[in-house]
């Protein structure tokens, strides 16, 4: 089961379509809600990939095998382990309730 965090203590289990989206550190679309928006150009055939860190709080870490160019190999699921740059780019998609970790943080 994919799940997806909705507040910080809550998450709901991710049905089709969206169950379908792999994590990428390079990913060519951001999920908002339940709507899907290409990020970066995706071709017919293209696998289509969210950053999972957008909207995780935890910050266990695991393995990645995403395969990106900027992948390390270790990921931190966690937005506030993301680099500042990276976080504020993304921000504008996290959800409301990391929206307002992020603001309060600042």
């Amino acid at each position: 089961m994919h799940l997806c965090e909705l507040t910080l203590d809550t998450s709901a289990v991710l049905l089709p379509p969206g169950c379908y989206l792999n994590h990428s550190c390079d990913p060519n679309a951001m999920r908002r809600g339940v709507k899907v928006s290409a990020w970066k150009e995706i071709r017919e055939g293209d696998e289509i990939t969210i950053d999972y860190r957008l909207n995780a709080f935890g910050g266990e870490s695991s393995t990645c095998l995403c395969g990106s160019a900027n992948c390390d190999g270790e990921v931190v699921w966690s937005f506030f382990a993301l680099e500042p740059g990276l976080q504020s780019l993304y921000l504008p998609y996290a959800p409301r309730f990391i929206r307002a970790e992020y603001r309060h943080r600042q």
